[in-house]
């Protein structure tokens, strides 16, 4: 790069040298990426060798923790009561597409390529021979009701994880048991996250943050299962609707399942006599607040929290939403403020944590206002409020990642406008020629 022509005249470079020092900049930020992810995967495998394995070694890495897993589940279901009226191989092969699907989203692939890793994973990784085909997986998830809530409410970290729960009470109060499955998952989960990092190289870190948060909220379930706690459990929730079509009425109506299961448990449980939420509330106006949701934006966003906000349920919750609805104006304002310089990947904040915790927090307005009972509220009161601060916390990483991106960026172009002003002979005066 000149500054200098062949004439002798100076050249006019300043976009060349801000090219230039971002190219610098981003080779820094990639090397520190590096390190960075090498580091999460080392803390949370506690184990160096992983982060330095091929990616042919890392896929056999995870192939072996995958077969260990299989193992846990064939001897947690052995002779288990528990399992008896489910065909677990249809759950445990779902469970398969969860993981792979929910490892993949974040990379926000196109379909082609996501398709190839979806088939590639299940038929020559996993091995699921019958599993659901990829075409339909997609397109069931994009416009099937009854498909999307029985996996937010089986596997997905934001419904009820009734699977993670199913497989708590098969542990049959035997901590240790429940300790080595959660652990080989978790280990299978990182590498696995490490693999497509590794293999697609994105420019952020949204992957990684999935997995924290998906960790989190499965370790919530270890924190209680150590009280010696049976999980309540709605077994018809643990069909996939592709394959009990035909009990569609009985699939459509889980919601009243939901409630009418409360009211029996109200007649047989002393301490839920009264109902948590008094009979003189805010309407909840649940088509304006779908509409609001299905624009999938911010703004709307924040207008669907206030909905939430405005009905009568309990203080805590209520304080949450207040939370919330700052951060989400708070995140708006750092994109807006910083949109010249960065514009961050908002995919997965718009098209999956906010919407879930939303609608996960609607079904929670709906159950109280149907006044089932305090034990059915306080299970759904403490979904909600698990979700609505892992939320608030992956909008403080993202708000954190701005800042640090936007500050690489002016500290590119500071550097190449100092370039500019030396070649021109504005130096500093100890370093001038008298």
């Amino acid at each position: 790069m000149g500054f200098i022509d062949y004439s002798g005249t100076k050249e006019d470079c300043f976009e060349e040298v801000v090219d230039y020092a971002r190219s610098l900049k981003e080779e820094e930020k990639h090397r520190l990426r590096v390190q960075n992810n090498k580091k999460w995967l080392e803390e949370a495998l506690n184990d160096k060798r992983y982060s330095e394995l091929s990616l042919e070694e890392q896929l056999k890495q995870i192939i072996t923790k995958y077969r260990q897993l299989i193992l846990l589940k064939d001897e947690l279901i052995e002779n288990n009561d528990l399992f008896s009226n489910l065909d677990f191989n249809v759950l445990w092969s779902d469970f398969g597409i969860y993981i792979i699907t929910s490892h993949i989203k974040p990379f926000n692939l196109e379909n082609e390529k996501r398709d190839k890793y979806y088939k590639t994973f299940m038929e020559k990784v996993f091995k699921f021979q019958n599993s659901t085909p990829v075409e339909v997986h997609y397109d069931s998830i994009c416009n099937n009701k009854r498909y999307q809530k029985y996996f937010r409410n089986t596997f997905e970290i934001i419904g009820e994880k009734n699977f993670w729960k199913l497989i708590a009470n098969g542990c049959n109060k035997k901590q240790d048991k429940l300790d080595t499955f959660l652990t080989t998952y978790k280990a299978l989960s990182c590498l696995l996250g490490y693999y497509f990092y590794s293999s697609l190289e994105p420019d952020d870190d949204t992957w990684q943050n999935s997995i924290n948060v998906e960790q989190e909220a499965i370790n919530s379930i270890r924190e209680e299962y150590k009280n010696d706690k049976i999980f309540d459990i709605s077994y018809s929730r643990l069909k996939n609707p592709l394959y009990y079509g035909e009990n569609e009425a009985n699939i459509d109506n889980w919601m009243q399942e939901g409630i009418s299961e409360g009211k029996n448990n109200i007649e047989t449980a002393i301490e839920a006599k009264k109902p948590l939420i008094l009979s003189s509330k805010q309407e909840f106006h649940r088509e304006h607040f779908d509409e609001l949701i299905s624009k999938e934006n911010i703004e709307d966003y924040i207008e669907a929290c206030k909905i939430l906000y405005e009905c009568n349920i309990p203080e805590n919750v209520s304080e949450l939403f207040v939370k919330l609805i700052e951060k989400l104006i708070d995140i708006n304002k750092t994109i807006a403020k910083f949109n010249d310089v960065y514009i961050p990947d908002m995919y997965q904040f718009n098209e999956y944590y906010i919407p879930e915790t939303l609608l996960l927090s609607a079904t929670y307005v709906e159950y109280a206002y149907a006044e089932i009972g305090d034990k059915i509220i306080k299970e759904n009161e403490h979904e909600v409020v698990s979700a609505i601060n892992k939320l608030i916390l992956a909008i403080n990483c993202k708000i954190d990642e701005i800042y640090k991106y936007a500050s690489i960026e002016a500290k590119a172009k500071a550097k190449a406008l100092d370039s500019i002003i030396s070649q021109n002979g504005y130096v500093d005066p100890k370093y001038s020629i008298n």
